[in-house]
């Protein structure tokens, strides 16, 4: 072996045989063991000058793909580059695999197939296959990806719970995480044991899931999206909303990694309600096409996200607003000078006003505000509240009546409040008097 601490000179020992027999593997072959050994090497004993240079996935990555060639094999024989060395590998892993496609039984069973092999040349041969295979992280995601998935598809679908569970708890880089990931529309996988680890980000984001909300707002859905509505034909309001609330699923996805419903739970979108958004997403996209141009839109987003020196703070939003409520004097000030709010079952009300405001400033779901979650909590029907908000914005949609001029108002509301938000220390809540004791000061400019 190579030993960097002295004078980096091969200490003579081959590889390749034991005492008793003759040397077998080729010149061009022990160059290449004997390179991955350089590079182990200086893994090991880098220096502390050689630590910026250090590749802190390196053992991680080698030793998890070194598994996935072995547990596929001989799918991944043609990253081996000589028949020797592919003989070696095949006399390891051969044994193991056919065990596992074996039905389990009583019987003998094979040795740990997590154990290294025997014989030297053969765990040279395994791991050149497997340093083989992370040459290709260089060439982005999506062509490492391709190299991963088919030796990844051939391992799970050997594997025993166990053994899968085992492999999804291992370390690895964020890239080989997202190599190994399976999708389903764009999404990483949300069920089975066999999936590996998810944790890691589907991108390399500036951003985070804090800067995310739970709906993709209107602005970014126009600037973005336009060519993916191109293909879509005419698409309605619910349609629209469950593309902007699939669109901010995947946002978490590439700041945080997770499953879909893990994303969900970020964002506090309720676990059937992002479900319902994905199915019919998947109706309305339906070829691999317009998932391939929603991941595109989806794209541009997160890179103006990255590039906004400004970015929003939704969690705090959300977590600033989860106990406030509109106060009955701001309400009365709101409503000065509408003579058709008579209070009837569905007339505009304090509740739906703070459930609209908590939607503007959160670009959340009104359906989901904390007003209403506290209702359906305690038991009470949130029917008429849901009305008139509808009725509201339908008034807001139409661009007159009174209700159309309190939406306005409303709008001006959400404005000061999300300044509030904004500025208020993470933890404190809303505590601005602007907001709480002065109500004239939402109609400023009315």
């Amino acid at each position: 072996m190579l030993d960097l601490r002295r004078d980096q000179r091969c200490c003579g020992a081959r590889l390749d045989h034991s005492p008793d027999n003759p040397p077998t593997m080729m010149p061009g072959d022990l160059d290449r063991v004997l390179a991955l050994q350089l590079r182990i090497s200086r893994n090991l004993f880098a220096t502390a000058s050689q630590t910026e240079d250090k590749d802190p996935h390196f053992f991680l990555d080698l030793v998890a793909v070194a598994h996935l060639v072995k547990f596929s094999w001989p799918l991944g024989a043609s990253l081996v580059r000589s028949t020797y060395l592919s003989s070696l590998i095949d006399s390891h892993a051969t044994a193991i695999v056919r065990q596992l496609d074996q039905p389990l039984g009583p019987g003998p069973r094979s040795p740990d197939p997590w154990s290294a092999p025997n014989a030297p040349a053969q765990t040279a041969a395994l791991l050149s296959a497997a340093a083989e295979l992370l040459s290709h992280r260089d060439e982005g995601d999506a062509d490492f990806r391709d190299w991963v998935q088919p030796l990844a598809r051939t391992a799970f679908k050997r594997l025993t719970p166990n053994l899968a569970a085992g492999f999804r708890r291992m370390d690895f880089s964020p890239a080989l995480a997202r190599a190994l990931a399976r999708r389903t529309n764009s999404f990483y996988n949300a069920g089975g044991h066999r999936s590996p680890r998810l944790r890691a980000p589907s991108r390399a984001c500036l951003f985070s899931i804090k800067n995310v909300p739970a709906l993709l707002p209107a602005a970014w859905s126009g600037a973005h999206f336009a060519e993916l509505r191109k293909h879509l034909g005419p698409i309605t309001n619910w349609n629209t909303r469950h593309l902007r609330r699939a669109a901010s699923l995947k946002l978490v996805e590439m700041a945080a990694g997770g499953t879909w419903p893990e994303c969900a739970e970020a964002l506090g979108t309720p676990w059937n309600t992002a479900q319902q958004s994905l199915k019919s997403l998947k109706r309305l996209l339906g070829t691999m096409e317009l998932w391939a141009e929603f991941d595109r839109a989806v794209e541009q987003v997160a890179c103006a996200l990255d590039s906004d020196p400004q970015r929003i703070d939704y969690a705090n939003r959300r977590h600033a607003l989860s106990s406030w409520r509109l106060s009955d004097a701001s309400w009365n000030v709101l409503c000065e000078g509408f003579k058709t709010f008579r209070g009837g079952p569905t007339s505009p009300s304090p509740t739906a006003a703070t459930a609209l405001l908590w939607a503007r400033v959160t670009q959340g779901d009104y359906l989901h505000s904390p007003v209403l979650n506290v209702q359906r909590n305690s038991g009470r029907d949130t029917t008429l509240v849901v009305a008139s908000m509808n009725q509201l914005l339908h008034g807001a949609y139409h661009r007159r009546g009174e209700k159309f001029r309190l939406v306005e108002r409303l709008d001006r509301y959400a404005e000061r409040l999300a300044i509030a938000c904004d500025r208020a220390h993470r933890g404190q809540g809303v505590a601005d008097s602007l907001l709480t004791e002065s109500p004239q000061f939402t109609l400023l400019g009315t």
